[in-house]
């Protein structure tokens, strides 16, 4: 999913806003251009698009962290979470 953001939001121009560190920075004199990007898309050619962008943008601010957990019992059931011991003599 976040592959996907950042192809989508590339693909609407969106920039990053880290500079790009100067000659000194490197070390070395910048001797050659830099790659063009290639031509990006939010999705595959066998994908929906989204339909706006707005509506995209809603539905990931959605994400608090932009990571999403999902989880499910598995086959076995889970062994009972071991208890306290009392507190004696508190």
């Amino acid at each position: 999913m976040a592959a996907t953001a950042v192809r989508y939001l590339r693909s609407v121009g969106a920039t990053a806003t880290a500079a790009a560190p100067d000659e000194a920075d490197r070390g070395t004199p910048l001797t050659a251009c830099p790659v063009p990007r290639p031509g990006l898309r939010a999705v595959r050619d066998d994908e929906r698009a989204p339909l706006d962008p707005a509506e995209f943008r809603r539905v990931l601010g959605s994400f608090a962290s932009g990571v999403t957990v999902i989880t499910a019992p598995g086959e076995r059931p889970a062994p009972p979470a071991p208890r306290a011991a009392p507190l004696v003599g508190a």
